[in-house]
């Protein structure tokens, strides 16, 4: 690591640094290590927290980043002797100092988090323009959207509504419909919907265009194709002529040619291939001479229809897309108008008014206050820019290198992916050959080719699998990125390690071979002692997501699909957005029945003691329907009137009051969700967080939220993480497989057909122009070809960097099937170097993993919910030193990891030490001391295992005005709940203690009701209980 990053005190400002960093390699680790330096050395110049910014691309990498820093900081203030080196190696100060440092550097992130800028690309442009929202003519309350296609489609919509007989907007619509037909040629036939294909390659083309900073060209080519197209008839009518004057037979493919371009299927023509004579050389020797003869008066005619037919093609190309694109100039007005109105944004257009306003030389004024702020920047994944976030970003990274700061950028070329998002990994390959750099500082690169995640077989597994093709269009494909022969070695301590094995069947949709190797596969590694979530299936494509799913549902293999982690198609959730659509619209009889007849109303009023059966609700619903007197809430009024007040009549009587998080908060609350949807925590608490976040956003009304619950998640904002204690089997796509890693990896592969390319966007300096080009087209036209070609081959790329991703990902053993065509493979199942493992050699797995794992306490995940009616204030506590802080979060860990203590105290303490990486010199303290507090302080009954019970460790809670607590334990029990807050050293203001428990207890009293609440502050270090009811002491109880 000592040679990517240099030692603060050889570090020169301006600094421009790229780290090629392959996978595996820890690039995470030297961001996170560049920051720390940034963050504590006293060589570099502005490096106060709000100096620095760290971008990456995705949610759960900043927020993965952002525990690093404090993870890494907070080690080396503790003297963890590991870290302490490491941050050691590139922060030129004594230990006493450097730890001193990292003190005072958590405190200050605890205390200025604002300034802890670890930011999502998006998040951060998204603040750059609401910062200048106003001079952008922008309210700044706007809303940021991550996909278009709701607004699209509602401009589109009322672009639609002026299409009526008679009017200007119908004659322009109808003049396109009947371009596009002739486009397409007669042989493709008729379009009977020409509004339904206007308005999706309207709405497709808008997702291409946002995601360019340069402008669409959009040119008039029908001259051209009008005037080419009669040239090119008129030469073939010149030909014929002359063939028939001398009697000679016609070549017959020329003369269906011909045909073709004289008929209203012309563009047919485009697919055929250049033909070199006009007629054929006949069998006697008369009608050898007389053909001679005809080509000679023909001369270079022919060679003129082709060079005509070849430029009919390239303006056909340009003009195929001008009925859609002038469509979308039409709408744009209106676009524009609706995002105004609904206050609404595109992250795209975020980027572009950005970028636009940058060339035009009009610098937002964020943009100099950013300036003087922002010294420092880090970069994640740079590969996986788009060239209108970089134009928007490089602005401020040059002018922080241009004032003497720092710019580090880590990536990988060979995991660019996201190309179909705009992400263009060749602004990182252009920077690393000189290209577009920043002149103040020019850049040094540094590559990282340690692998320090798998065993060395399944390194060099994928490392020759790239080292050499035979199909020279693989091996130019593959050397754009930097795929073709790259290097990668792995750890000391990896070497010799790993299994790979690679095997292609053949495919049979009857019975899929791939089926039983995939089982067998998962089979063997059980038997081996892995566990279900140490495997992973990886695959291209959704349908074989979905077909995977089928095998191991009959199976009975436990497997989380990340490819249907959407929240809102559980069951629990689709009733939930049924209720908002009736509490907001009651008359909606359809909304209303769909959750009355869902499982969670009936099952809310029997735990209320007003038990409704499902088949009354359907006989209710049909009579009510039958009569058709009044709206369904009112039939059910009248009938249902006990039930109607315990569980809609509060919630009725809130809508249009309340704020939306605290409507449905109180509905969890009064259907008591997380009671009668056991097995759906997950869910609900996802639910929630989207909730959430959609009222921080500035949007607060149940109609704006239902309309969100329908918009595309482009972004996975509706998608659950299944954490990492479901033991069960992981099944992704590739992308969804990027940045992670897993001990077993089973990849399936099937061929590569790809889909076209069309449009294909090509620039034409300041400006972007979108073609049409066909594999047959590029027959006729050797420009059409190149383009074409140039884009095949960025295809092929972003197929072999998928499959290097895939390749990648597995610490232990990796298992390749490949599917192919009976005939013959294709890629990627073409370059797979098949081989073979025997049962007998594969290893066991880890011993030490499994007995971990094997004592891992089964978290109970129950979040509690209050309803948001008051301020519950926060607990005054005089500050403890960094010591004993750092004692009483190390003791509150190893507590929180004791879900029950059965049997011999010291073991179980013994055993949560171990799980929690105790340090080693405190250890014997800890166990001694924590085991004579479960001992002698009478709070090992609330340690037991008591049939029906649960226990809810660290559990928070959030007040209305968001201030959040975090009781240590809840002891659920059939009649009563404790709960028990932890208390380490001297004893302090102990009616502060009992004020904040009693926070606790009000809290838990709402959620959990119809149950004794009892307080318990627990002094482990004087070995005394206090319990504490809601208005006093009722005793202590001490050793």
């Amino acid at each position: 690591m000592a040679m990517v990053l240099e030692r603060d005190s050889e570090l020169t400002f301006p600094s421009f640094r790229i780290v090629s960093a392959s996978a595996g390699s820890g690039k995470t680790y030297t961001l996170t290590l560049r920051y720390v330096q940034l963050l504590l050395s006293s060589f570099v110049p502005q490096n106060a927290l709000k100096n620095i910014l760290a971008i990456t691309f995705t949610n759960n990498a900043a927020a993965e980043m952002r525990q690093r820093v404090l993870a890494m900081l907070k080690d080396v203030a503790l003297g963890k002797e590991k870290t302490v080196a490491q941050v050691s190696s590139v922060v030129s100060l004594p230990e006493a100092e450097l730890r001193s440092r990292a003190r005072h550097a958590v405190d200050d992130i605890l205390d200025n988090f604002s300034d802890f800028q670890v930011r999502t690309i998006d998040s951060f442009l998204g603040q750059v323009f609401r910062a200048s929202a106003l001079e952008f003519g922008f309210n700044p309350e706007f809303e940021v959207v991550m996909s278009n296609r709701e607004l699209v489609d509602y401009a589109f919509e009322l672009y639609a509504r002026e299409i009526r007989p008679g009017s200007a907007v119908t004659e322009e619509f109808m003049k396109m419909a009947d371009t596009i037909t002739s486009f397409m040629g007669s042989e493709k036939g008729y379009i009977w919907d020409p509004y339904a294909r206007i308005a999706q390659q309207v709405k497709r083309l808008q997702s291409v265009v946002s995601s360019h900073r340069a402008e669409v060209r959009v040119m008039d080519y029908s001259g051209v194709v009008e005037e080419e197209l009669r040239k090119a008839r008129s030469i073939a009518a010149e030909i014929k002529e002359i063939v028939a004057r001398h009697g000679a037979a016609m070549d017959s493919l020329l003369r269906r040619e011909f045909e073709l371009v004289e008929s209203e299927g012309w563009p047919a023509v485009f697919e055929r291939t250049p033909k070199s004579r006009t007629v054929n050389k006949g069998s006697t020797r008369a009608e050898k001479e007389n053909a001679a003869i005809c080509e000679q008066e023909l001369g270079d005619v022919l060679e003129q229809y082709n060079a005509c037919v070849a430029r009919l093609a390239e303006a056909h190309a340009r003009d195929y897309f001008r009925p859609y694109a002038s469509v979308l100039a039409m709408i744009a007005e209106t676009l524009e108008s609706v995002k105004r109105t609904r206050g609404r944004l595109f992250i795209g257009d975020i980027n572009k008014a950005i970028v636009r306003s940058l060339n035009e030389e009009v610098v937002p004024e964020i943009y100099f206050t950013l300036g003087d702020r922002i010294a420092h920047y880090l970069i994640d994944e740079f590969q996986d820019t788009s060239p209108i976030q970089w134009a928007a970003l490089s602005v401020l990274a040059g002018n922080a290198l241009a004032t003497g700061g720092t710019l580090l950028v880590v990536g990988d070329t060979k995991q660019s992916i996201y190309g179909f998002r705009g992400a263009d990994w060749q602004i990182m390959m252009n920077l690393i050959g000189g290209k577009d750099g920043f002149p103040s500082a020019p850049a040094i690169v540094k590559p990282l080719d340690e692998n320090r995640r798998s065993g060395e077989k399944v390194i060099l597994y994928a490392r020759d699998l790239f080292r050499q093709f035979d199909d020279l269009d693989i091996a130019a494909a593959a050397q754009r990125s930097g795929l073709l022969g790259f290097e990668q070695r792995p750890l000391a301590e990896n070497k010799g390690r790993g299994v790979v094995e690679v095997v292609r069947v053949t495919r049979n949709r009857e019975e899929p071979a791939e089926r039983e190797k995939i089982l067998e596969i998962i089979a063997s590694a059980r038997r081996r002692g892995y566990r279900f979530s140490d495997i992973a299936i990886l695959t291209p494509r959704n349908n074989d997501v979905i077909e995977i799913s089928g095998w191991l549902n009959d199976e009975r293999i436990p497997f989380v699909s990340h490819s249907s982690l959407d929240v809102r198609i559980q069951r629990v959730t689709t009733e939930m957005i049924a209720l908002l659509q009736f509490l907001d619209s009651p008359i909606d009889d359809l909304a209303f029945a769909t959750f009355i007849l869902g499982k969670t109303f009936p099952a809310s009023c029997g735990q209320a003691g007003q038990p409704i059966a499902h088949e009354e609700l359907e006989h209710f619903i049909h009579r009510s329907r039958a009569s058709h007197r009044k709206p369904l809430y009112k039939a059910f009024q009248e009938h249902f009137p006990a039930q109607w007040r315990t569980i809609f009549e509060s919630l009725f009587t809130m809508v249009g009051y309340a704020p939306l998080y605290d409507l449905v908060v109180e509905s969890y609350k009064v259907l008591e969700l997380f009671s009668t949807c056991a097995g759906e925590e997950c869910a609900l608490v996802k639910f929630l967080e989207v909730v959430k976040e959609f009222e921080e956003s500035g949007s607060n009304s149940i109609k704006d939220f239902l309309e969100f619950t329908g918009e595309e998640d482009e972004e996975g904002e509706w998608s659950m993480d299944p954490g990492d204690t479901a033991d069960a089997v992981r099944l992704m796509t590739v992308h969804k497989s990027k940045g992670l890693e897993f001990r077993v990896v089973i990849v399936l592969l099937s061929e590569y057909w790809p889909k076209g390319f069309s449009p294909i966007v090509h620039s034409e300096g300041e400006e972007i122009e979108l073609l049409h080009i066909s594999a047959a087209s590029i027959k006729r036209s050797p420009w059409l070809a190149e383009i074409y070609d140039d884009r095949r081959l960025q295809g092929l790329t972003d197929m072999l960097n998928g499959l290097y991703v895939v390749l990648t990902r597995a610490r232990d053993e990796l298992y390749v099937v490949g599917i192919s065509s009976a005939d013959k493979a294709r890629v990627p199942c073409s370059l797979l170097q098949p081989c073979s493992v025997s049962e007998a050699d594969l290893p066991q797995a880890d011993e030490a993993r499994r007995t971990e794992e094997s004592h891992r306490p089964e978290q109970v995940i129950s979040p509690t919910l209050h309803a948001l009616r008051r301020h519950v204030g926060p607990v005054r506590e005089e500050k403890l030193g960094f010591d004993e802080t750092s004692r009483g979060d190390a003791l509150h860990t190893v507590l929180a990891q004791l879900q029950y203590v059965e049997g011999d105290a010291a073991a179980c303490v013994d055993a949560a030490l171990a799980r929690t990486g105790f340090p080693a010199a405190g250890r014997d303290e800890a166990k001694k001391l924590l085991t004579s507090f479960l001992e002698e302080s009478g709070i090992l009954e609330h340690f037991q295992p008591v049939p029906g019970r649960r226990i809810l460790n660290e559990q928070e809670f959030t007040s209305r005005t968001g201030d959040l607590f975090r009781a240590d334990r809840v002891v659920i029990d059939s009649g009563e709940v404790t709960v028990i807050d932890y208390k380490t050293g001297r004893e302090h203001d102990e009616e502060q203690y009992r004020l904040q428990i009693r926070n606790y207890m009000d809290i838990a009293a709402e959620v959990l009701g119809k149950r004794t609440i009892r307080g318990c502050i627990a002094y482990v270090d004087l070995k005394k209980l206090a319990y504490v009811s809601s208005g006093k002491t009722e005793g202590n109880r001490t050793s």
